[in-house]
Order: C-alpha cells, then structure tokens, then sequence
C-alpha cells in the first residue's frame, strides 16, 4: 500500500544506488555524481584511482566525480575541465549556489580517507598536500545548462559497484603482469645475447692469446680454416682407403693457381709466366711452388689421376695462399711492442675488447665470422674540425689547395697512369721550417711516392699543417690515393676506414682526419654533378645507413640517383661542389659521398686525391699495404681468394679443382697440337714442348 502511495519506505531506497552522469566538452573525460549523502557512501567506497573528487570548500554540496583516460593524473586535467566540474559542483550546493563566488576543492580519490564515526557523506583527506583548490567566481549558466541537458539517470545496485571495481582491478592486475612477462623475457634475451657476444669475445681473445697476435678476427679464421681442411683431409683418407686408391703425391700445378689467382702474375719459378716481382730465392724450395718432393716435373706425376690431384688442391691452396701472404707480411700479426715505439698514446691492449658494435651491412670474407665492431677514433684537437670541444664536427673547405703547376702534375700523372694509384708516407717530424719530414720512399713504386711526398708537403705548407699540428702525436702517417672517372661515375655513401686492417681483424678503423682533393682542370660550367658531401652526425648516421647504403637504400630515381635517402634534405650535410684545385678536411668518421656525374668532358678525366692520416695501430698495417696501390690490389685479391676457398665446401672445391685442371690440360693440347701442325723441327722447340706436356699436377 506504501509503494502505491508512491511513499517508499526508506529502507527501500536505501538499497538502490542513484548515480548522476555528464557528458563534458571533452569525451574523454566522464563526470558523474550522487542524488545525496547516502549515495555518496558507495560512490567513496567504489571510486577508482582514476577518479578526481570535488566539492564545495567550507560548505555542503553534492560530491562531483572526474574519471581520467587511463595513464593521466591530476596533472593533466585541462583547466576547462576542471571549471566544468567546479560549475556543476556549485550548483548542487544549497548554500553555494547563493554565492557569488566560491571555493573548490579537488583531489584524488585514493586521498578521500573515511574513519569510524563520520556521519554519511563526510570525508577526510590523508594528505592535505595533495589538495587542489580552485576559485568560482559565478555562476556560468551556459556551462551548468549544458551539463543537465546530457544528465543520465541509472540506479545501480552496490554489488554491481563493487564488481565493475573488481573488473577494473583484474585488469589492471592482468595488464601489470604482462608488462612484467615482456620486461622478464627482454632482459632476458638481452642477457642471452650478451652472454653470448661475450663468449664470442673470450674465445676470439683467447685465440689470439694462443697465437701471440693482438687480434682475435685473424685467429678465428685461421682456426676455421684450419678445421675444414683437418676434415677434408679425413674424408679424403677415408675415401682412398675405402675405395683402394693409390695415394697420389704431388700439389697443385702452378699454373692452375694462376689461373684460379686471376691477374696476380704467381707463376712457379720454372713453369712460365710473369710475376717474378712476388718471388724470393727461398720460393723454390716451398712446395707450393715446387712439383713434387724432388723440386721437378716427372712423367709420374703427370700420370697422377685427376682425383687426387683435385684432392690435393683441395686441402692445400687455402694454406699455401695464407701461407704465402703470412712470408710477405701481408698476414703478419702486429706486436704491442712494435706499436708502442711510435708515437705518446699508446693503443689499446686488446683493440676488439675496445671496440664498439656496429654492423654496417658488409663483412670482408677473411672475417665472417667476428662481429663487427668499430674501432672510434679520438676527435680533433682542432676546434675549426671538430668546434664545442670536440662534440661537434665541420667540413673545411680550402681553395688553392696546391701550386697551380703542382696540381696539374698531379693530374697529368694520374691520367697517364692507367688506374688508380696509392702509396703511404710515414710521418717522421716536422723541421725547424716547419715543413713535413716523411719516410724515405720504398723501391716498389718510387715515382708515386715521391709525387705522394710531395703532396703532402704543400698541403702541409699551404694551411693544412695549421688544422692537423694539434694532432701531430697522433699521427703514425698519410695515405695518399688517387683514382680517375668521368661521366656517369658516384662516389657510392661510405666511410674511410684502414681496409687491410679491417680484413685482419673485422674491426672498422676510420682515420684521424680525411681530406679529398680534386685536380680536373674545369670549370663551373664545363660539368653537372660530382658535388662532394659529408655529413656532421658521424659515426652515428653511418650506423643508420651502412656502407654503401645497405641498411638503407636511396629511392630508384633514375633522373637524380641520390646517393642517400637524405641527400639533400637532411641539415647534417655539407656540401663542396667540385672545383679545380680545392680540397676538403675533415674529421676521419664523417661517411662522405659524391653525387652522380650528370655531365662531364670525354677528354677530361675526373681526377680525385684522397689523403688520410692514420694512427700507430692501424698504420703500421696501412704502410705495409698502402690503398689503390699495386700491393694493396694484390693483397686484396689474395685475401678475398683465401675467404672464399676457406668457406667453400670440399665437394665444390674439388668439383673446381677438377674443372680447372681439365681446362689446363685441354688448353696444352691444344697448343701443342697448333706447334706440330706448324712443323716446328727444332730440337729446343721440341724439347719445350715434351716439357709442356709433362708439367706436374
């Protein structure tokens, strides 16, 4: 009979939750409150941390609730938010809508602290620092109409608090573990992977240690290699066996080495052929070159079969190869006591320990199997090169970098030499007059080290000397290099670095400082392209990049052929158009390119001259093989043969072996098929050739 009168009993309506709720300027946010104190009891019993409370200060008012997006705070609450809420709180207080202006409260829910014997709706703070207060000065009817139009009416049931609360925590809870699961199993796997680069590294250290060398790339490789040939010598022995060969003596023919060996002219001492620049008397005695244990040919060895002879090859051209660099100290490891005679700092006592990872998408095939590190080098003193104490980095531009009659010299000579040309000047003081003193020239190439020398010594005279001086106890030597193009030639993204110590010890080694230098006698008008460019981040964009671009290609436009995707875009770039006579100084680290040759003169070759000065742990590798000169070409070929043959399986290796051979002995007969046809009777002629045909396997 109440319930018809429309005269609940209290009790009744107790048990129901009458929940206010707003929809503010922002949608993001959601505000909502309680008809009176008694709903007010199970809204402060099952707010959420993301919830703001606000009130009246010093007066009674309805309790206004501001649930923030997940992850902001108090903070964050933008200020017309916080008057919206304000505005609202005020007219739902009985003695503050009477006012003309008002003070707010605010403060986080999880500060609301309720004790025994408070009456219902009555709060206290735990924190009084964590209070927030904000002035009404009137009453914004536009704002407070616009909220009531939007208000929602929803009776909830306590339980149905308590459980959307629950809901709430168990996610929270779920999202916090999983956080934790996929920090765990990061630092998990970095831990693996540092575990194992440290393996890595103790056993690359501890093979260098082995073999009394500095460096762990060259010891690694050597005991790779030194594995697959003790296992081809295995199979080898174990197929003979099985199938009852006769064990065949004899090596490699020497001419099926050249032939693998391409144009490095390494021809036995009495089998023909150039190359005698690469022989010493010992050589004759070196089975590798010999044709047997005797030291001569023989109709046996000659009727050895094919098999063994491409057996043979196959265990033994990847030695002799390192062997035969390792006698012209090519492979020769570098002493700590070699290195600290020449200049004050001295290196590092385990350079790869010291070096840091960066993989630039190239690895030379002596080192495949070290991870590339970089090996920095210290900055500039010279506060033009390297500005903000040492931070920073700058491109300086020289004009007249050389005697006009010089620079055309060089030009000359660099034209008429037929390819590129290197040589390295080691660094012996600076004379009284402050001009250079450099190491006497060697006897393989002494017109380019001359010309190299001399060089040097104008740069040094005509300003360079006054940016490299601070440096001077760094600096072990120069390499000097130069190289011809023309048209449609690009000097491809990319850092110089010492590249026979890199194929050593897999560890990128830039220079101290480079300089590029350009000699072709044009000007502005006679050619389009060939700007030279370096960018001031470093080592760092070369990170990003790679070498040559590998890690991140120039778009395929083949009107403008960018040699970066940033060329052009990125402020880090300096650039110096190319100009007769004008050379360009850096720090060593900065990757450097040259833009596509658009147009250029058919009867004026692109002259470029590089110089880079190196250090005492580098250079003693550097004056041993220059770059672009003839010994460094040579090197280069041999390492790159020794890579591939030692990372090729026995099966392909013999399989190659045997194919060159056949050629080899298809080619004699041929030869000696054309002589008899042509009737050549003499007695020498007929001699040469029974000895051609007897040539060991």
């Amino acid at each position: 009979r109440g319930l018809a009168r429309g005269s609940a009993p209290r009790d009744l309506e107790r048990a129901c939750v009458m929940v206010f709720y707003f929809t503010c300027s922002d949608p993001r946010y959601v505000i909502y409150m309680g008809r009176d104190k008694h709903e007010n009891e199970h809204l402060i019993a099952y707010g959420w941390p993301e919830d703001l409370w606000f009130h009246v200060d010093s007066h009674s008012s309805a309790h206004v609730y501001l649930r923030l997006p997940k992850g902001e705070t108090i903070d964050d609450v933008p200020d017309e938010i916080v008057q919206e809420c304000s505005q609202l709180c005020k007219a739902n207080s009985i003695e503050g809508s009477k006012l003309s202006h008002v003070r707010m409260i605010y403060t986080p829910w999880a500060n609301l602290k309720k004790t025994e014997g408070m009456a219902d709706g009555q709060v206290g703070y735990h924190s009084r620092g964590a209070v927030r207060h904000t002035m009404v000065e009137h009453r914004v009817n536009a704002v407070v109409n616009r909220l009531n139009k939007t208000k929602v009416e929803m009776h909830n049931d306590p339980s149905e608090l308590a459980r959307l609360r629950r809901e709430r925590d168990a996610a929270e809870a779920a999202e916090a573990r999983r956080t934790r699961e996929e920090s765990k199993a990061a630092v998990a796997a970095e831990e693996k992977a540092a575990r194992r680069e440290r393996a890595e590294e103790e056993a690359a250290a501890a093979l260098a240690r082995a073999t009394g060398t500095l460096y762990s790339a060259e010891s690694l490789g050597a005991a790779r290699a030194a594995a697959l040939h003790a296992d081809a010598e295995r199979q080898i022995a174990k197929a003979k066996k099985k199938k009852g060969e006769r064990r065949g003596g004899g090596v490699a023919d020497a001419s099926l080495v050249d032939d693998l060996f391409g144009d490095l002219c390494l021809a036995s001492p009495g089998g023909g052929g150039g190359g005698g620049d690469w022989l010493d008397d010992d050589d004759e005695e070196d089975p590798f070159w010999s044709s047997g244990p005797s030291g001569g040919s023989s109709s046996a060895a000659s009727a050895a079969t094919t098999s063994s002879s491409a057996s043979a090859a196959a265990t033994s051209i990847s030695t002799a190869a390192r062997r035969f660099l390792e006698r012209r100290q090519l492979l020769s490891p570098v002493h700590p006591e070699r290195l600290a005679a020449v200049g004050d700092a001295p290196p590092p006592d385990d350079p790869y320990q010291a070096a840091i990872p960066l993989d630039d998408g190239f690895r030379p095939p002596t080192c495949s199997c070290v991870a590339p590190r970089v090996l920095p080098q210290p900055p500039p003193r010279s506060e033009r090169l390297a500005p903000r104490g040492g931070r920073g980095r700058e491109l300086v531009r020289l004009d007249d970098a050389l005697e006009a009659a010089l620079a055309v010299e060089a030009y000359t000579f660099s034209c008429q030499h037929g390819g590129p040309w290197g040589a390295y000047c080691r660094l012996e003081g600076i004379a009284n007059d402050g001009t250079l003193q450099l190491a006497s020239p060697s006897d393989e190439e002494p017109a380019v080290e001359r010309l190299a020398a001399r060089l040097l010594c104008s740069l040094w005279a005509r300003g360079v000397g006054e940016l490299l001086a601070p440096d001077l106890d760094r600096i072990h030597g120069f390499s000097v290099w130069s190289v011809v193009g023309g048209e449609g030639a690009a000097t491809e993204y990319h850092v110089d670095y010492a590249e026979m110590y890199r194929r050593r010890t897999g560890l990128l080694r830039p220079p101290l400082h480079a300089l590029t230098l350009q000699l072709s006698p044009l000007g502005p008008a006679d050619f389009e392209g060939g700007t030279f460019g370096a960018h001031l981040s470093g080592l760092q964009h070369y990170a990003a990049h790679g070498y040559k671009c590998r890690l991140a290609p120039p778009p395929a436009d083949e009107a403008s052929k960018l040699p970066t995707p940033d060329w052009g875009r990125d402020g880090g770039w300096r650039y110096a158009p190319y100009a007769f006579n004008q050379a360009t100084l850096s720090a060593g680290d900065l990757p450097h390119a040259a833009s596509y040759v658009h147009r250029w003169p058919a009867d004026t070759p692109r002259v470029v001259v590089g110089v880079n000065t190196f250090g005492p742990l580098e250079g003693v590798v550097e004056e041993e093989t220059p770059q672009h000169s003839a010994r460094f070409r040579r090197a280069l070929r041999l390492s790159t043969l020794e890579g591939l043959l030692s990372k090729m399986p026995r099966k392909e290796l013999e399989r190659l072996v045997k194919a060159k051979l056949d050629t080899k002995r298809q080619q004699r007969a041929a030869a000696a098929a054309a002589d008899d046809a042509a009737g050549a009777a003499e007695a020498g002629g007929g001699a040469q050739r029974q000895e051609r045909r007897t040539l060991p396997l």
